[in-house]
């Protein structure tokens, strides 16, 4: 491309071409390029779904007739699909080099073949065992095939798989050598997360495994609850905020909202969280019996929390002050004053949450964000909602302050809009 850039630019200083004709022809070949990467995404997924409708047709054929085959039959169907994944993945790597769609359809086989080649060798031999074992085994088996084929949707099997053996021994059916396997295993994929990071940071590949590891780390960390589930509320929040000031760093601020998982987890975690702890009874609920410091729950949040912290004193030197991302710390001061007196803490509680939401605003109107004016909106009515649930007011008196907040609603988008215009 560089090479056709300077023969472009040549021919222009030469006054073979016109300027005008150098342009419209780097515009052709840019769309060219674009249809061509369209198309080569538009092969790849379609290659992919077909070869999972062809595996899911195997499956069916040789379920419907397995029972008339003979055990050395039975091995040829189990270790057929393997071997034919593994052919395949060594012509995509010696063969097919740079073409994508060779590369993942035959990641994705291979990943899929050992499963379903471990499970049928079971069933032939009628080896017992638990799902989380076989999980194990698969993910031990599966982690070298990202590594080896540079396969992005393989990898992300394997954050799915690894997720799967996480929930099944962390919550299911606890097996504390397997819950801890998961950890193991996501640390295992990392890497190959770390490369996407430093060569591909602005492709989809990128993004997906953000929000793949976001969620399945978000999704595992209750499996470290053990007596006292109040401590993990501190936790999750903690985990929240390191979230928050991941997606607020340099690297991610600049992204979209969809490229910008931890940002939108953070977010919607955060403030979720933060309405339900306004209610007096689930703040009561928090009070803790056993002693804090002999439990997992404590130095699981304890560790969160001086993260999001460290984290938080790193991006604050070139970010504005953001109650959320300080939630987890002020939500820890509230959690000692539960102890002691829950309606403080509640009061205390509301004032926060409440601040969060005019924060919301305030921000919205400094960064020209209608979303996030929107969100602060809903934050204060959601606020105002609750309360009147717990609290005795007449219908009138709740008819005129819904009144209000709608009328909040509508002002503030027509102002902002109005303002907008304006500066336009």
């Amino acid at each position: 491309m560089a090479k056709f850039e300077e023969e472009i630019q040549t021919l222009e200083e030469k006054g073979i071409i016109s300027k005008s004709t150098a342009e419209n022809i780097r515009q052709y070949y840019a769309n060219s390029e674009d249809l061509d990467k369209g198309t080569n995404r538009l092969l790849l997924a379609f290659g992919i779904l077909g070869a999972i409708l062809i595996g899911l047709g195997i499956i069916l054929i040789v379920a419907h007739n397995w029972d008339s085959f003979g055990k050395v039959t039975r091995l040829c169907f189990a270790f057929a699909p393997l071997l034919i994944a593994q052919a395949l993945v060594f012509i995509a790597q010696f063969y097919k080099k740079g073409h994508s769609g060779w590369t993942e359809v035959s990641a994705i086989l291979l990943v899929m073949a050992i499963g379903a080649c471990i499970s049928m060798v079971s069933q032939i031999y009628n080896i017992e065992g638990e799902l989380g074992a076989f999980l194990l085994t698969w993910c031990l088996l599966a982690l070298p095939i990202p590594y080896l084929t540079k396969s992005n949707i393989s990898s992300l099997l394997f954050i799915g798989l690894t997720t799967w053996l996480g929930l099944e021994t962390g919550y299911i059916n606890y097996k504390s050598l397997r819950a801890f396997s998961y950890w193991a295993l996501l640390l295992a994929i990392l890497p190959f997360y770390y490369q996407l990071y430093k060569n591909k940071p602005k492709s989809n590949a990128f993004n997906f495994h953000s929000w793949a590891i976001a969620f399945s780390i978000l999704a595992m960390l209750g499996s470290w609850t053990d007596r006292t589930e109040a401590l993990m509320l501190l936790a999750y929040l903690g985990l929240l905020s390191c979230y928050y000031w991941i997606g607020e760093s340099n690297f991610f601020k600049p992204k979209r909202t969809i490229s910008n998982p931890f940002r939108v987890i953070a977010h919607i975690g955060i403030i979720g969280m933060a309405l339900t702890l306004t209610f007096h009874d689930n703040l009561r609920d928090l009070v803790i019996r056993n002693n804090p410091f002999q439990t997992t729950e404590f130095w699981i949040a304890l560790l969160l929390i001086a993260l999001s912290l460290f984290l938080a004193l790193r991006v604050f030197m070139h970010r504005n002050f953001s109650l959320i991302g300080y939630m987890a710390i002020a939500f820890a001061v509230i959690f000692l004053i539960i102890q002691y007196d829950p309606f403080i803490a509640a009061v205390l509680m509301n004032l926060l949450t409440l601040a969060i939401g005019i924060q919301e605003i305030v921000l919205g109107n400094q960064r020209h964000s209608l979303s996030k004016i929107n969100l602060g909106l809903l934050v204060i009515s959601f606020l105002v909602f609750a309360r009147f649930m717990d609290t005795d007011m007449s219908f009138v008196v709740r008819g005129i302050l819904f009144l209000l907040v709608g009328s909040g609603f509508f002002l503030a988008n027509y102002l902002f809009l109005k303002k907008r215009k304006s500066e336009s």
